[in-house]
Order: C-alpha cells, then sequence, then structure tokens
C-alpha cells in the first residue's frame, strides 16, 4: 500500500538514494559527502512540503558561501532530483521539486579580466533567454566571447537611439545597482571589476547614507519627537568623490540609460 506522503521524512529518501548510488554509480563516493551535506538542510522534514524554492535558496547560498562551479551546483541538483524520481516510483513522494529549480547562473568565459566568471540571472533576463531559446535550436553558445556584439549596432539604429555605445550597458548596470543602495563590494563582484577603485567611480550615486548618519547627530540629547534633523537621504549629486579619482556623472537617455562623462 503507497505510503501516505504527508509522513515520509526527508532522510528517507537520502538513504534510498545513498543505496542506489552504491549499487549503480561510479561517483558513490561523491554523493555520500554531497548527500551528509543535503541531509543537513533538510532534515527530518516531510518530503511534500520541501518547495523547488527551498532547493533553489539552499544552493544559492552554497554558491556564494563557497564559490562553486555551475557544474559542481548541478550535480548538488541532480542528486537532489534522483532522490525525488526514487522516491516517486516508490511512491513516497507524489512530485520532484528539484525538477522546477530553475538555473540563474550564465558562465562568461575569459570575460573582462582574463578569467571565468559565474553570473546570476534575476527573472526578466532568464525570461530574455528563454525567448532566445525558443528562436533557436537549443543548442550551442547564446554569446562568442570574441564578437558578441555583432547584434548590437544593428539594434540600436533599429531602435532609433543616438550617442548610445557597447559599454553604456555596462555603465547603466553599475550606476542603477548603485543608486539602489547596492554595496560597491557587491557591484565590483558583479561587474568584474579587479579593485574597489574602479567601482568606487559610481559611488557618488549611491543615496546618502553618510550624510543622513551626521544630520542625526543634531538631535543628540534632544527628547524624542523634538530633533530638527531630516531623516530623510538626500538624492545622490553628480559632483566629484572624495576618492581622488576621476568619477563618472551619468545623464539619463530617453529611454533611461545611463550615458557616462567622465569628470576628471
Amino acid at each position: 500500500m503507497p505510503r501516505n506522503p504527508h509522513n515520509v521524512p526527508f532522510s528517507a529518501l537520502v538513504a534510498d538514494a545513498l543505496a542506489y548510488s552504491k549499487a549503480h554509480k561510479r561517483s558513490y563516493d561523491d554523493d555520500v559527502f554531497r548527500m551528509k551535506r543535503i541531509r543537513e538542510w533538510f532534515g527530518e522534514m516531510p518530503v511534500d512540503s520541501i518547495t523547488p524554492q527551498d532547493i533553489e535558496r539552499r544552493l544559492a547560498k552554497l554558491a556564494e558561501d563557497e564559490e562553486l562551479q555551475p557544474a559542481t551546483l548541478n550535480r548538488y541538483r541532480g542528486l537532489m532530483s534522483l532522490m525525488f524520481r526514487l522516491g516517486m516510483e516508490s511512491s513516497k513522494v507524489t512530485a520532484n521539486p528539484a525538477r522546477l529549480v530553475k538555473r540563474r547562473l550564465a558562465t562568461e568565459r575569459l570575460g573582462k579580466n582574463g578569467k571565468t566568471r559565474h553570473l546570476p540571472l534575476n527573472e526578466a533576463a532568464l525570461a530574455a533567454f528563454g525567448k532566445l531559446r525558443d528562436g533557436s535550436d537549443g543548442a550551442g553558445r547564446v554569446f562568442f566571447t570574441k564578437k558578441p556584439r555583432h547584434w548590437f549596432e544593428k539594434a540600436i539604429k533599429r531602435a532609433g537611439i543616438e550617442d548610445f555605445h557597447w559599454h553604456d550597458l555596462r555603465h547603466t548596470f553599475a550606476s542603477r545597482l548603485t543608486m539602489l543602495g547596492v554595496p560597491l563590494r557587491v557591484v565590483q563582484k558583479l561587474m568584474g571589476h579587479s579593485s574597489i577603485q574602479m567601482t568606487a567611480r559610481y559611488s557618488h550615486l549611491a543615496p546618502g547614507f553618510e550624510q543622513a548618519a551626521v544630520e542625526q547627530l543634531a538631535d543628540f540629547g534632544k527628547p524624542a519627537g523634538q530633533g530638527l534633523a531630516n531623516p530623510n537621504s538626500p538624492e545622490p549629486t553628480g559632483t566629484k568623490t572624495g576618492t581622488g579619482l576621476g568619477s563618472s556623472s551619468f545623464q539619463r537617455s530617453g529611454l533611461g540609460l545611463a550615458t557616462p562623462s567622465v569628470v576628471k
């Protein structure tokens, strides 16, 4: 008689998957190592309560903490998919949430600094890549590193956009992240900058957290509600920063794209 998945603990899937791996896979020792971590994630949770989002969050944190290659993350994902597939065959589970986990990392080989990078993708980017895939045979690379812009000039011309260049895409990416308050260290990593000084060119676009902080000193020692300092952060300005570096000021085109002009 099939078991009720509400009563099946995750550890039961672990045991079944390891038994299968030992009998059928050459990677059994690696599976034992990975399974120890996977079991720590979900322990004795009921298998039917585990969602694709739960698995995705665990994999994303693992990738961030240990900077694992996408291929290694896919092995974790594949192992979990095997667990749920075996569970479905034995009627211990009714679905395989691991199959619904989206692969949210793009690989850039020999990027800006000559190194391979793995870049996180948001929902909008995934949707764009999905459209590209739907219009192709699904094989090969999305872009060739040596010639990634064979389409760019044609697209700009057809869209009627003037005075916008390939590198402005990077400036727009960095400036919008900074204006949203993303820490410069995170922007540095996403941009692939070799030093924080390169990223500091965008610091003048950050919300005025420092100004708001020192304004609070005016309220020190005053009764609550009698402070004069304005808690609202000032709008970012295009003034030169105190980094000693040339910083970039940005103007908005009609499409909301940032076009840089370097302040020396």
